[in-house]
């Protein structure tokens, strides 16, 4: 899902799941409220360590659940067709019951990395899918928005090396709306010399990044407008802008977004 990865949110989702994991050890009720308190602790996990609106939140605990039960089914799978030929059966209470042998730790250890593995593969396939799609771009800035569709490349890696942020390239003209009017002149014409122009309220969302591509290396504008959201979730990036007066053309689209954000 391309979500931001904080470390901090990470652990803190990651502590509070382990503490659930051994009061649930604790905790004696029926098996209908120990499923409600199962998917809210869930929600609460996924809101913790990504946030975001219903929707996405949503999203996330689809996934979250998705990916647990693809790890903890293919292991338990794996488990019983290793131990099929060693199980017994007994009885307990006059109930048949199926009692299934352990099985070395190396064995263990095998599945989780083979499930694991599987698991990156799908993803990896899930994520190539999304970077060939279109994505739709709404920026804010100079009190207006506008939106606009962009190519999502998994060979844009660029990013500005002040913040980190990744880079979405576009033209002069897509986002010449959203341009404060002392930008206007050093954005249409790349021209570094009119950056003294530039208001001190806004320099600091002003940058130049050094680019390469496969024509050469070169400097290249970027602008960090007021909110740039794609997917309905505000993401932390800035705009490269070309110097030109006519709209760029990238696969048939105005922008080229990292696949990160998308």
């Amino acid at each position: 899902m391309r979500k931001k990865i904080n470390l901090i949110a990470l652990t803190a989702a990651s502590a509070l799941g382990a503490v659930y994991a051994i009061a649930t050890l604790l905790y004696q009720g029926t098996e209908f409220f120990a499923v409600l308190i199962h998917m809210a602790v869930a929600c609460l996990l996924c809101f913790v360590c990504y946030g975001g609106k219903f929707v996405s939140l949503f999203k996330t605990v689809c996934l979250f659940y998705g990916v647990n039960f693809l790890l903890g089914g293919g292991i338990s799978a794996l488990y019983y067709a290793i131990t099929q030929n060693a199980s017994k059966t007994i009885y307990i209470n006059g109930t048949v019951n199926t009692l299934y042998a352990d099985i070395p730790p190396v064995y263990f250890f095998l599945i989780a990395g083979g499930v694991g593995v599987l698991c990156t593969f799908c993803g990896r396939i899930f994520a190539k899918k999304r970077a060939s799609e279109p994505i739709t771009i709404k920026v804010c800035g100079a009190g207006c928005a506008i939106e606009f569709e962009s190519l999502c490349d998994t060979g844009n890696l660029l990013r500005d090396p002040y913040n980190g942020r990744p880079v979405i390239v576009t033209g002069y003209m897509t986002v010449l709306p959203i341009l404060p009017f002392d930008t206007k002149e050093l954005f249409r014409t790349g021209d570094l010399t009119v950056l003294d122009k530039v208001s001190t309220d806004i320099s600091h969302r002003v940058h130049v990044i050094p680019s390469s591509t496969v024509s050469g290396s070169g400097l290249l504008l970027a602008y960090t407008p007021d909110k740039i959201i794609i997917g309905g979730e505000e993401k932390d990036a800035c705009l490269g802008i070309l110097p030109t007066n006519e709209k760029n053309d990238f696969g048939g689209y105005p922008a080229i977004t990292p696949s990160i954000l998308c």
